[in-house]
């Protein structure tokens, strides 16, 4: 994968949330999980909706396609590319904190 790829990847709140649920969990996560994840805490039906639509539609098939995930109906599972996008997005936002403290 590219650099272009992982930052477009990485560049959504929701898709990194995403991927660090897959990274610090053992085993698969279901639709469920993940939703639960985007919608940022909020339980009312219109804001999970909207979240679960986010996941399924967008955020899922996009990593799907870049074999950052594999999805399989309800099971979501890393894959090696995953742990390197966690770790580019880990090294970003410490080099982001040195250069918000300077």
């Amino acid at each position: 994968m590219n650099t272009a790829v992982a930052f477009s990847l990485l560049a959504n709140p929701d898709r990194q949330d995403v991927l660090r649920e897959l990274t610090t969990t053992d085993g698969p996560c279901t639709v469920d999980e993940l939703t639960a994840v985007i919608a940022d805490g909020g339980e009312d039906r219109a804001t999970l909706e909207r979240a679960e639509v986010e996941l399924v539609h967008r955020h899922l098939p996009k990593l799907a396609a870049h074999d950052v995930v594999e999805w399989h109906g309800d099971a979501i599972e890393c894959t090696a590319a995953t742990a390197q996008l966690v770790e580019l997005l880990e090294a970003t936002d410490e080099l982001l904190e040195v250069t918000d403290n300077r």
